[in-house]
C-alpha cells in the first residue's frame, strides 16, 4: 500500500493522527492521556501514546506536518495571562491572538482533519470528508490554507473541568463511575477561549 498523501510505495510508519507532541501537555502529572467516549457507559481509556495509523504515511509526508503542528500547539496550550481574557455580557469569555500565522494553524488543523478521515480507526469512525477529501489533500499538498470562507475553521479550548486543571490530583478517580462522568459532562462551562481563523 503505498503513502496516502504522496502516492509513493515506501515503507509506512505508525503516523499520529493528533500530534504526538501535544500529548505532553494533555497528560496526567503522573500518568497517560485519558481518552474518554461519547458513550457514557465505556470506562476512560488509557493512550500511552495517542491514536496512530500504519497505514496511511510514509515518515517523509508525516514530518511534512510538524512545523504546522507544533505551531498550532504552542499557540492552543499558552499559558493563558488575565489581562488576555475577555468577557461578553452573556458570561462567555473569550481570548484573541492579535497577530498569528493563519496559514499554520489552518492547515494543521485540515491535515488532522484529513488524516482522521482517512484512518480505520474505531476513534474517528464517525469523521468522514466524502467529496471533500481530495480537496483536502491538494490543498495540503499545495501548502495552501485557503481564504477564511473556505472549510471555516473554529477553535475552542474550555475552561474549568475540562481545561487544562483537569489533570491535576484525582481526575482519574473522579471519572470511575459513570454518574461521575454524566455529572462530568454536564457542568461543561462555556469556553475560555475562541479563535476564529
Amino acid at each position: 500500500m503505498g503513502c496516502q498523501l504522496c502516492g509513493q510505495h515506501k515503507k509506512l510508519i505508525e503516523a499520529h493522527i493528533i500530534p504526538r507532541s501535544w500529548h505532553a501537555t494533555l497528560r496526567l502529572p503522573n500518568g497517560p492521556v485519558l481518552k474518554l467516549h461519547k458513550d457514557l457507559s465505556v470506562y476512560p481509556k488509557a493512550s500511552q501514546t495517542g491514536e496512530y495509523d500504519p497505514q496511511l504515511l510514509c515518515g517523509c509526508c508525516d514530518n511534512k506536518f510538524s512545523p504546522w503542528e507544533d505551531y498550532t500547539g504552542n499557540i492552543l496550550f499558552q499559558e493563558l495571562k488575565p489581562e488576555m481574557i475577555q468577557s461578553g455580557p452573556t458570561g462567555q469569555r473569550w481570548y484573541t491572538i492579535p497577530e498569528y500565522d493563519y496559514a499554520a494553524i489552518k492547515l494543521c488543523l485540515l491535515s488532522i482533519l484529513w488524516r482522521m478521515s482517512l484512518s480505520k480507526r474505531a476513534s474517528f469512525a464517525e469523521v468522514q470528508l466524502g467529496r471533500f477529501e481530495s480537496q483536502f489533500k491538494d490543498m495540503i499538498l499545495r501548502k495552501d490554507p485557503g481564504d477564511p470562507a473556505t472549510f471555516p475553521t473554529f477553535i475552542w479550548r474550555y475552561a474549568g473541568l475540562f481545561s487544562s486543571q483537569w489533570r491535576r490530583g484525582s481526575w482519574r478517580m473522579r471519572l470511575r463511575s459513570r454518574a461521575a462522568r454524566q455529572r462530568a459532562f454536564r457542568t461543561l462551562e462555556p469556553p475560555a477561549a475562541r479563535i476564529r481563523l
